[in-house]
């Protein structure tokens, strides 16, 4: 790893940004995200009503992690990536 960033709303709705790229995080996306003091090595997906909609109390779609071994970790703002 060279450098660190972190994750950003997109302005793209319900995408996230990794800092300073510009570009939006998409499905298939390999990279390592800082979880429980680690790097974890996986990729980006995507499933449709993974998450509640608080305004409408309705499931959405959105994005999450895959690590390599098979854990599953939903993205927030302000994760650690690096670039």
């Amino acid at each position: 790893m060279t450098q660190e960033g972190r994750l950003q709303a997109s302005p793209n709705r319900g995408r996230y940004v990794l800092e300073g790229t510009g570009g939006d995080l998409t499905s298939g996306d390999c990279c390592e995200i800082w979880l429980g003091g680690h790097w974890i090595a996986g990729s980006i997906e995507h499933a449709g009503k993974l998450l509640a909609d608080e305004s409408s109390g309705h499931a959405v779609g959105g994005y999450y992690f895959v690590a390599d071994d098979g854990g599953m970790s939903g993205l927030c703002v302000g994760m650690r990536v690096p670039v």
